[in-house]
């Protein structure tokens, strides 16, 4: 992967977390769809990783959910997996991946991230 890609992960990762609101996540993750691949779900994880390490539990707390939750909206599973799944994936169903990730990040932003509101709409997925 290139070194220009892989800074693009990275800014869009520093974006998320700068940003105040659900709301403005979901408006940063619709305008760079064009990074939501399994790229981008590594990065994640490796900059939560680092975040742990340095202590800093709740952002890396934070960004494994989101990790989880884009993981979910796009029925991936191991990096490999989603590798080959995002390759495979059609226009039409990545349409519906993504609304299904929009609902998700609504309904934590609605319910201040209640579990009770959240895990059941993951889990009629």
């Amino acid at each position: 992967m290139n070194q220009e890609r892989q800074e693009a992960y990275l800014n869009l990762i520093q974006q998320l977390l700068n940003c105040p609101s659900w709301e403005e996540i979901e408006q940063i993750l619709t305008a760079n769809q064009e990074l939501l691949d399994a790229g981008f779900l590594q990065r994640l994880e490796a900059v939560a990783q680092m975040y742990w390490q340095e202590g800093d539990e709740n952002t890396a707390n934070w960004l494994i959910n989101l990790a989880n939750q884009l993981v979910e909206a796009l029925n991936l599973s191991s990096p490999v997996e989603r590798e080959q799944n995002l390759e495979s994936l059609s226009e039409s169903n990545f349409q519906i991946y993504w609304q299904f990730l929009l609902q998700v990040l609504q309904a934590i932003r609605e319910s201040n991230g209640d579990a009770q509101v959240v895990y059941p709409l993951l889990a009629a997925k």
